[in-house]
């Protein structure tokens, strides 16, 4: 109790408060205003907008010389996926609670005004701000928090189970949250057992947004049969080739925040500091919204950038070639340290910017796909002797300096040091012993061949995995690896079809938050162990029963759901969280601690100078070209 109230008391000490009288806006909306074409200022934020100063949107020791602000200029971005860009993903994403950086220390409200904890972590309060607005003017109340709980996710053709995040502990077989609404700006939820952590899901966990809690139902109610009827809804439903199926058609027109780059989200009611424009598929372009919720501490409305742009190109490479010519403005997902010579060729010409900051995953991990479908295959994934061979094969210090220029550190709890001896030693031991070509041999009698699939998700990824292949073929064991497209990556993934391995990041930064649980399998792009997840998610209905150390991990993700993030209790957890970890070698970080290359445009203020980079990524509205 004591803890929660510390939390929502924070919450209202951040912040100066701002006068009305003081309200500023860009030179683009005070030319609309006098068209008429929208309100004065006054009436478009709330009454007691989200105000931005030094500490709040970053951590105040990692952007020490904030200040107010200019308006104007376009910030041009580079993305390889149609549709998708993952920096501006995280730029314009908001959730419902906040934190400075991408943590949940001192954490505070967002979209959400305030809220409080009682009853042990079982009751919380939710406060909305009077007077916040829908990018298409419309207010936003507890009636859009309504129609997410009782008709979206209480509608069995919307959604096939209710999301376990609302549910107590965040255990899928926990009870739904009991949900009670006094007025329009204030709601309650109540569970039956405690859940400390949910506030971990309404900030910056997995990305996830405020759409997960509220919808603009001004809008969606137009596509529910429960307002519209049926009959009234058939004939666009029919031009778009839904038929009969009204779900689907609500689907098509309902826009998640995970669809805030895609052709869904143009003229849709936002909270997004920008909002999608139509335009040509290889191009992303965003305006700024004139009812966006936030000021700073001079009442500048945000966000100062005009315009977000980006353009589509072939790979990674094609997105640092533009880097290097000078002509994107901001990146961090694609970047690498191993072009750290060229971003400081590009930086002294005054193109670009560099930011060595700190990455908010262990950039490349592996992974194992313990229940593929070959019994073969299978056990010698599942033989803990043949990822300790692994772990000692990896010349991790190799990979360190080659590929992440010295920029890291060993991982923590996995790194027993470089022994390829006792690698072989442990293969040779398990029936492992090597053929007349003088690759190892599996159950079956057969050379094994262990594979590594990988999508293009970063530059460093690829380097990774050839040298990985030279560790392991070191030691007997013959490595072939293979880049898959993304949505195939998913695809293998989903359907346990992945074989042996992949490399791919985790959050592992956060785990002591309790803010991610990329350590669980996963049925996505890891393809990590599907079948393990599926029994998880279904609490044991579906998918294949792990082994009990295995469950042991899952069963401290769900106990530390009663916990608000860095409690003692929920430390205690964490610690048997890594121990688990280490013992058993569920996956094998490469390296830890890995600095990460932030490039800016160098006329762009208000980037922070330390910390994650990804959190600068994400503070893309206090930006501003000087």
């Amino acid at each position: 109790m004591k803890l929660a109230s510390l939390l929502t008391t924070a919450s209202l000490l951040v912040g100066t408060a701002v006068s009305a009288m003081d309200y500023k806006e860009a030179p683009s909306l005070k030319e609309m205003v006098s068209k008429g074409e929208i309100p004065p200022i006054e009436q478009r934020l709330p009454k007691t907008p989200f105000v931005v100063e030094k500490g709040v949107i970053s951590h105040a020791d990692e952007l020490p010389d904030w200040k107010p602000g200019n308006y104007g200029g376009t910030m041009r971005f580079g993305h390889t996926n149609p549709g998708w860009n993952p920096d501006v993903f995280i730029m314009l994403n908001e959730h419902v609670l906040m934190a400075p950086g991408i943590s949940i220390k001192n954490v505070r409200g967002n979209v959400f005004k305030d809220f409080k904890i009682e009853n042990d972590n079982t009751k919380f309060t939710f406060y909305l701000r009077e007077g916040l607005k829908w990018s298409d003017g419309k207010p936003v109340t507890t009636e859009d928090v309504r129609f997410v709980f009782e008709d979206i996710y209480g509608n069995e053709k919307l959604t096939s189970a209710y999301p376990s995040k609302f549910k107590s502990g965040g255990d899928p077989a926990g009870n739904p949250a009991k949900i009670t609404y006094q007025g329009d700006y204030q709601f309650t939820m109540e569970f039956d057992r405690p859940y400390g952590s949910l506030i971990s899901e309404l900030s910056i966990k997995g990305w996830q947004g405020y759409t997960d809690m509220l919808r603009p139902s001004h809008h969606l109610k137009n596509y529910h049969p429960k307002y519209t009827s049926l009959s009234s809804l058939q004939p666009e439903m029919e031009k778009m080739g839904f038929k009969d199926e009204w779900w689907q058609y609500f689907n098509a027109m309902d826009c998640t925040n995970w669809e805030l780059t895609r052709p869904c989200s143009a003229n849709y009611p936002s909270l997004w500091a920008w909002l999608k424009v139509e335009t040509a598929d290889e191009i992303l372009e965003f305006k700024r919204n004139p009812y966006y919720f936030k000021v700073d501490s001079s009442g500048q409305q945000l966000p100062y950038v005009d315009r977000v742009i980006s353009q589509q190109v072939n790979d990674t490479e094609a997105v640092n070639l533009k880097v290097l010519a000078g002509e994107i403005d901001l990146l961090r997902e694609d970047t690498a340290l191993v072009k750290m010579p060229l971003y400081k060729e590009a930086e002294e010409k005054g193109l670009i910017q560099t930011h060595l900051l700190d990455m908010h995953v262990n950039p490349t991990v592996l992974f194992f796909n313990f229940t593929l479908a070959d019994e073969n295959d299978r056990k010698v994934l599942n033989n803990l002797k043949f990822r300790q061979a692994l772990n000692y094969a990896m010349n991790r210090e190799e990979i360190l300096e080659n590929v992440y220029f010295g920029f890291g550190s060993m991982p923590e709890h996995l790194y027993k040091g470089y022994d390829p001896a006792k690698a072989e030693e442990l293969l040779d031991s398990i029936g492992m012993t090597k053929g007349s070509d003088g690759f190892r041999i599996g159950p079956n009698g057969k050379t094994f061949e262990y594979r590594i699939e990988y999508g293009d998700y970063a530059p460093d990824i690829k380097f990774v995995v050839e040298l990985l292949t030279q560790h392991f073929e070191a030691v007997g064991i013959k490595t072939t690896s293979k880049m898959l497209e993304s949505t195939l990556m998913n695809v293998t993934g989903q359907n346990n079809e992945r074989k042996h391995s992949t490399i791919l990041w985790v959050h592992k930064p956060l785990w002591v938050s309790g803010g991610w649980n990329d350590y669980l399998p996963s049925v996505g792009g890891t393809g990590y162990a599907p079948l393990w997840r599926q029994w998880y998610d279904s609490n044991g209905v579906e998918g294949e029963e792990p082994p009990a150390e295995m469950k042991r991990l899952m069963n401290i993700t769900r106990e530390r759901g009663a916990y608000v993030p860095y409690s003692t209790e929920d430390g205690k957890l964490y610690k048997e969280l890594m121990s688990n970890m280490g013992d058993n070698l569920w996956m094998l970080n490469i390296v830890d601690n890995v600095n990460y290359v932030l490039i800016t445009n160098p006329n762009i203020g208000n980037v922070q100078k330390s910390g994650q980079a990804i959190a600068a990524d994400n503070s893309g509205e206090q930006m501003f070209y000087k």
